[in-house]
């Protein structure tokens, strides 16, 4: 870290200290009252009583807690794969950093620089780095590689050292905060302007050391490929979590082990056949190129981070080698980074093929949803959907459990969700073939023509399709 970083790193350190030492006087000032009350008259009145008890919940809502953090993500070891590791070293040399004592994979679209302690009372630190799985999948090899070397830039610039201690005391402070939130007597409002001005002077500290790293990064690996592994890191963080949390999750939770990166890739290529969700992205895409980060931000925004690298028109480009091939086994790497989420990472989990989604995930989750509502739909046929839809509120009152907690408009939705759950249950049962390919609409073809029950029901409530014309799709596809 240079002196301008531990200068301010200094002072955010003396300004936890002041914020703690605020705490102590405000403390004992209320204390004053309830102790001269007792010195000079002999007992304390009540309003020493709520002064002292102002004094003890100040006091417990100051002490600091430091919670041990857990890393995210499975250590993978250098006999498990040597050429990622060797990859590693080789990054590490180049740009003059020692490499990590340990290397973890995560199973998000992040990295991370960091050091941890064997144990609780140990003084020994080891640095570590995190690299998603998603990155490998995404990134050309020297894309991977300015990433890798972002991380070190951490490691160099001695952010890794001073980090935990700025990471702590905003976790300390910003938990104090909540703790005094709402106290009596607005005792929590010098508290709160305390703790906002620590961290916009801290927040500026952050944005500079990612800024440094990336200087790092685009000195040894050039500023072309830092600028696009920034932008697909972007770009594959707006799919990631989606596909993770919608396709990924549900399979894991019926003990099936499915190929992450191939469900990704088939993800990616439907996503970009539905114009409303494309369309979406590519806002989003603009959006991420176009803004500037806010006062209380820890990292530059990605406009920032391109103009500070030279490179603000930077396009993404194809050509290079894939970071894949550093995988000496690609489908353990996966199974590590599923490991990492399990509660128990040796569990048993059957192989699973995306193309049996319908059959092994969906199907059976969607009858599980139904089951509550089995007597309301048992008499139902396809072609009645309308009615179904056109009389929402009387069949959101049969379909309900509870009280009513949603709007109106909200109890249409989930009854047309129900309504599309039903019709994919109903289609499955009759023989058809329902296809769940990860990212799209699940959906029954015969020859050309399509049936999507969740978004043409949707198109019903919707009004977007009318009765007749979906009566006419139930005849086309034979159903009553």
């Amino acid at each position: 870290m240079n002196a301008r970083g531990r200068g301010r790193a200094l002072v955010a350190i003396g300004l936890f200290l002041g914020f703690y030492v605020l705490g102590a006087v405000v403390v004992c000032a209320l204390l004053v009252l309830p102790w001269a009350q007792e010195h000079y008259e002999g007992g304390v009145s009540l309003s020493g009583i709520l002064c002292g008890i102002a004094a003890v919940s100040v006091g417990i809502g100051m002490i600091p807690r430091f919670p041990k953090p857990d890393l995210p993500g499975r250590r993978l070891t250098a006999t498990e794969h040597p050429r990622l590791h060797e990859f590693i070293r080789k990054v590490a040399d180049a740009v003059g950093a020692k490499p990590p004592d340990a290397l973890y994979l995560l199973p998000t679209a992040n990295a991370f620089a960091s050091t941890i302690r064997p144990s609780r009372f140990s003084l020994r630190r080891y640095t570590v780095v995190g690299l998603g799985l998603p990155l490998f999948a995404s990134l050309e090899e020297d894309e991977l590689a300015c990433v890798v070397a972002h991380e070190f830039g951490h490691h160099i610039g001695g952010e890794v050292a001073w980090g935990p201690w700025l990471y702590g005391a905003r976790l300390a402070i910003g938990t104090a905060l909540e703790r005094l939130d709402g106290s009596a007597f607005w005792l929590h409002l010098p508290f709160v302007a305390y703790g906002n001005l620590f961290l916009r002077l801290t927040r500026p500290t952050s944005r500079e050391q990612e800024l440094s790293a990336d200087r790092l990064s685009a000195s040894h690996f050039g500023a072309a490929p830092t600028a696009t592994a920034l932008l697909r890191v972007h770009e594959i963080d707006l799919t990631w979590d989606a596909y993770w949390d919608g396709e990924v999750i549900p399979v894991l939770e019926r003990s099936m082990l499915p190929k992450v990166l191939d469900g990704y890739a088939r993800f990616t290529e439907e996503i970009a056949k539905r114009p409303k969700v494309r369309a979406d992205l590519e806002a989003a895409k603009r959006e991420g190129r176009s803004k500037a980060s806010k006062p209380l931000d820890t990292h530059p925004s990605l406009r920032e981070r391109l103009e500070a690298l030279g490179t603000p028109d930077a396009a993404s480009r194809r050509g290079g080698r894939s970071s894949m091939h550093l995988f000496d086994d690609p489908a353990h790497g996966e199974r590590a980074a599923i490991e990492s989420i399990l509660k128990n990472p040796a569990l048993h989990l059957e192989p699973f093929e995306w193309d049996a989604a319908a059959e092994k995930v969906w199907v059976p989750l969607w009858t599980d949803v139904l089951a509550p509502h089995k007597t309301a739909f048992e008499s139902l046929t396809p072609s009645a959907l309308p009615t179904v839809i056109a009389n929402a509120s009387a069949w959101a009152q049969r379909l309900r459990q509870g009280i009513a907690i949603l709007s109106p408009e909200a109890e249409r939705k989930r009854v047309a969700r129900l309504c599309g759950t039903w019709l994919a249950v109903t289609l499955h049962d009759r023989r058809f073939v329902l296809h769940c390919p990860p990212g799209a609409e699940p959906y029954v073809a015969q020859g050309e023509r399509v049936l999507q029950p969740f978004t043409q029901t949707a198109s019903l409530a919707e009004g977007t399709m009318t009765a007749t014309e979906w009566q006419a799709l139930c005849a086309e596809f034979g159903l009553p």
